[in-house]
C-alpha cells in the first residue's frame, strides 16, 4: 500500500513537471514569434543573426528551466522516499523492542552467542549489553565462560556484543546493528531509487 501511495505521489510530481515544462517551452516559443515579427520589421540583413542569438538564449533559458523543475521533482520524490523508509523502520525498532521483551529473543541471543564463543578467547571476553538485558548477559558469560558482563548505552534495541581488548575484537550482535544494516541494504535494493 506504501508502494502504491509513493507510485502515486511519484506519478503525480512527474506530470506536473511535464506540464511545467510543457508551459516553459510554449512560453518559448510564443517569445520566439514575436521576436520573429519584430525582425521581419527590421533589416533582413540582421533578421537571421538576431533570431539565432535569441532563439539560442531562449533554448538555454529552456534547458535549464527545465533541468530545474525536473531536479525539484527528484528532490520531492527522494524526500518522500526518505519518509516512507523512515516510518517503515521506526515501525520494526518498536516490533524489535518487543521482541526483546520476550523468551524467545533471550533463547535466541543465548544460543547465537554459544556459536559465537569459538572465535574469541572466552576468558579475555567481555558481553556487553543493554542496562536492562543483565540478566541475559550473566547467561551469556556463563555459558560461553566470559570474564564479566558490562552495559553499552549505545545498544538501544536489544542484543549483544562480544569485546576483547586483547586480540582487539569486537563482534556486535545487536538488533540495533541488524536494523541498520538491514536499513541500508533496503535503500540498495528497494526499487524506490531516484535517477
Amino acid at each position: 500500500m506504501a508502494d502504491d501511495k509513493v507510485n502515486l505521489i511519484e506519478s503525480a510530481i512527474l506530470s506536473q513537471a511535464r506540464q511545467e515544462s510543457k508551459k516553459i517551452i510554449d512560453k518559448a516559443n510564443e517569445i520566439r514569434k514575436r521576436e520573429i515579427d519584430m525582425a521581419r520589421e527590421e533589416d533582413l540583413e540582421h533578421m537571421d543573426a538576431r533570431i539565432n542569438e535569441r532563439s539560442g538564449a531562449l533554448r538555454q533559458e529552456t534547458v535549464k528551466a527545465v533541468a530545474r523543475v525536473e531536479l525539484e521533482a527528484r528532490h520531492e520524490i527522494l524526500k518522500l522516499r526518505n519518509q516512507k523508509t523512515d516510518e517503515i523502520f521506526k515501525r520494526v525498532a518498536g516490533r524489535l523492542l518487543q521482541y526483546a521483551e520476550t523468551d524467545g529473543y533471550k533463547t535466541d541471543m543465548l544460543n547465537r552467542a554459544i556459536c559465537l564463543k569459538d572465535f574469541l578467547d572466552q576468558s579475555e571476553t567481555a558481553v556487553l549489553v543493554r542496562e536492562r538485558d543483565k540478566d541475559l548477559g550473566d547467561k551469556i558469560a556463563k555459558a560461553i565462560g566470559a570474564k564479566e558482563v558490562g552495559y553499552d548505552p549505545s545498544i538501544k534495541t536489544g542484543g549483544f556484543k562480544l569485546k576483547n581488548d586483547i586480540a582487539h575484537i569486537l563482534i556486535d550482535e545487536t538488533l540495533d546493528e541488524r536494523l541498520a544494516e538491514q536499513q541500508q541494504w533496503f535503500l540498495q535494493n528497494c526499487g524506490l531509487k531516484v535517477t
